[in-house]
């Protein structure tokens, strides 16, 4: 809570409820314990672990970063041999329907938990 309220921030980018892993559900539930009385937005975003219950609305095209995130990815050590960091499969997490059907061919996908204009 303190440091949400030393902070202020407009926007909390977090993991969300709809996790199959226990410690990101956990730190889910920190942050929006936290942000109670902040007057921040809150999105939790799309990451491999999230069940079907993942829903996002929110798609921001990163088409013309993905080169570089893909790059980045690979300085994570312990992860960059696992399955779901090979292109293949980092280009159809990626990929969503209804973003396809309006031009974005790689993008980020969020679930607005709370949204402050």
């Amino acid at each position: 809570y303190d440091l949400i309220q030393s902070y202020q921030p407009n926007l909390i980018l977090c993991l969300g409820p709809y996790d199959s892993h226990q410690e990101h559900r956990y730190i889910y539930e920190l942050m929006m314990t936290g942000a109670r009385r902040s007057n921040s937005s809150i999105m939790t975003y799309g990451i491999l672990s999230n069940t079907l219950d993942f829903k996002p609305r929110i798609f921001v095209d990163i088409s013309d970063y993905y080169a570089a995130k893909k790059k980045a990815l690979q300085c994570f050590t312990s992860q960059k041999d696992k399955y779901y960091m090979k292109d293949e499969f980092l280009d159809i997490f990626h990929t969503h329907k209804y973003p396809n059907l309006h031009g974005i061919k790689f993008c980020e996908s969020f679930h607005s938990e709370r949204i402050f204009l």
